[in-house]
Order: C-alpha cells, then structure tokens, then sequence
C-alpha cells in the first residue's frame, strides 16, 4: 500500500518545477497556503517559544518560578493544539498581566494560527505542487524564525538595546497581527467540504475568497 501511494505522488508530481508554484493560478493558491506560516513567524512565537522563561526572569520572576510557568506554557501549548481538533472548522462567532497573557497567547496560538497552518498549507496547494509548496512554506517560516533568533536578544539583553519587558508591547508585532487578521478574513477561503476537483475549477477560476463559500461549482 505505501509503495502504491508512493508510486502514485511520483506520478502525479513528474515533471513540474518549483517555479510552477509561482505561475497562473497556483500564485495564488501558494501564497495562501505558505501565509499562516509566515504569519506564525512574523508575530513572534519564536520570543514566546524559546525566550519567555529568560524574558520572566527580567520581568522579575525567580529562576525556579520562570521554570515552573514554562512548564505550564508547555501544557497551554498542548491544550490548545487538542482545542484546536474540535475549533478547526467552526466559524468564530502590570508586567506579571503581560506574563499571564504569554501564557494565555501560547494556549489560543495553538488553538488558531498554530494548528490551522498545516492544514491550509495542505489544503489550498494544488496536489501536483503540494510537496514543493510545504518546502517553499517550511523555508520561508525557518528563514523568518531564524531572522528572529538573532534579533530578539539584541531588543531585550540589558547590555544591548535593553527593552527588557517593554519588548512585548512592541507596536510592530501589533501592527502585523492586525494586518495578518485583515489579510487573512479577506484572503483565506473557505474550503471545508470541496473536494479537490472544485477547489481547482474555483481557484483557476479565480473565485474570490469571500464567495467560495456559496459558490456553485460546475465540476462534479
């Protein structure tokens, strides 16, 4: 079964190109698919991922304590990746507050963008390009964490820029959250319920992101 499978993908994926993801329609349909994770980058999960305890201690927290609420930001992330499986398809209808809302941030990340990413990546991308898009995607999502790797120390060491615990009120991270939000209600479609063939007519179509939801498809 898993030879079959695996025949198939080589079949199905022969001959094109990464630069086929960049053509006609399936522009579109890569950039929808690589933007959560991008996004995921851009806001700064990679300072709530591996900096939060370092950043509490600065906030005055004891090392012990630190320890402990990463533990807890640990949990919060699971519990929000299983909230999540139940969420994914559903419409929406004072620095130790700062610190409580890291922890509360980790938990609805996962809940939200954490989770749905992978599966908007899986299922926007046409199926001859999936493969290459979750590669274009993987590397835009590790170039941009990497870019934060290096520049988050220098925005809170003390012998540096020294923000210390005014870095998580940074106005950028907000403006590209609230950029991300508009972006992402006016560009992410509604896929839920097409089938592969649909979504190919809708998107080569180009069937904007608001209608795919009531839009009648001709491909049966």
């Amino acid at each position: 079964m898993i030879q079959q499978t695996l025949k198939e993908i080589a079949e199905e994926t022969a001959g094109t190109t990464y630069l086929d993801c960049f053509r006609m329609s399936n522009l579109r349909r890569t950039i929808i698919s690589i933007a959560p994770l991008c996004i995921q980058a851009l806001l700064g999960i990679v300072f709530a991922a591996s900096n939060s305890t370092y950043y509490m201690q600065t906030a005055g927290f004891s090392t012990q304590l630190s320890f402990k609420l990463e533990i807890v930001q640990q949990v919060l992330w699971l519990l929000g990746n299983v909230m999540s499986w139940f969420l994914i398809n559903r419409s929406p209808g004072a620095i130790k507050g700062t610190v409580g809302l890291t922890l509360v941030y980790c938990c609805w990340y996962n809940v939200t963008i954490g989770a749905t990413a992978y599966t908007i990546l899986c299922e926007v991308s046409t199926a001859r390009l999936r493969v290459k898009t979750i590669a274009i995607g993987s590397s835009a999502q590790a170039l941009l964490n990497m870019m934060w790797s290096f520049v988050l120390p220098y925005l809170f060491n003390p012998d540096t820029t020294n923000l210390g615990t005014k870095i998580i009120s940074l106005y950028l991270w907000r403006a590209i959250a609230v950029l991300s939000l508009v972006y992402a209600w006016l560009c992410f479609p509604k896929t839920a319920a097409w089938t592969r063939e649909k979504l190919d007519e809708m998107f080569i179509k180009g069937v904007p992101a608001r209608k795919f939801k009531t839009y009648k498809p001709d491909a049966e």
